[in-house]
């Protein structure tokens, strides 16, 4: 009997063992779980297209950089010629009217003589006012400011 009991014991047991069920959970397509991510083709798209762009635009401004650069250069390059140029025509221009200053001034003690008063104050002031015959006659006159000499009053 008590093997009777043990077994009907080992039944009834074995009758309330808890066994697992399943059941099915639908899941909205809006709806994400944590931790996930969306795998597809266009995320990945969107995700790399910004860096791309940005490489391209970094691109784009340093080509654009280094053309301004060179226009820079081949502009500051055809200016320092244009200078050289313009002080070679400069020099020689200085150069010839000294010469006809020095071969004119006893011309111009000559016309002094004749010139009134209002006349040699016009020809000393556009004199100091200028910067290249002032310099012309320095040079000539030996920087003592002797061309007030030249245009003096004669009486």
């Amino acid at each position: 009997m008590t093997n009777d009991v043990e077994n009907d014991i080992h039944l009834n047991v074995s009758n309330f063992i808890a066994v697992p069920s399943w059941r099915m959970r639908p899941m909205h397509t809006l709806y994400i779980m944590e931790g996930t991510e969306n795998l597809d083709d266009h995320v990945f798209e969107k995700r790399h297209q910004k860096p791309e762009n940005d490489e391209r635009r970094r691109k784009r401004w340093d080509l654009q950089r280094l053309r301004e650069l060179g226009l820079i250069k081949k502009n500051s390059h055809k200016q320092d010629h244009e200078i050289a140029d313009n002080d070679d025509i400069r020099g020689f221009e200085l150069k010839k009217f000294e010469k006809d200053l020095q071969s004119n001034v006893g011309k111009i003690e000559k016309l002094s003589r004749k010139l009134t008063n209002a006349e040699h104050a016009m020809i000393i002031a556009f004199l100091s006012l200028n910067p290249i015959v002032h310099s012309c006659v320095n040079q000539i006159h030996g920087g003592n400011f002797s061309y007030y000499r030249v245009f003096s009053v004669h009486q």
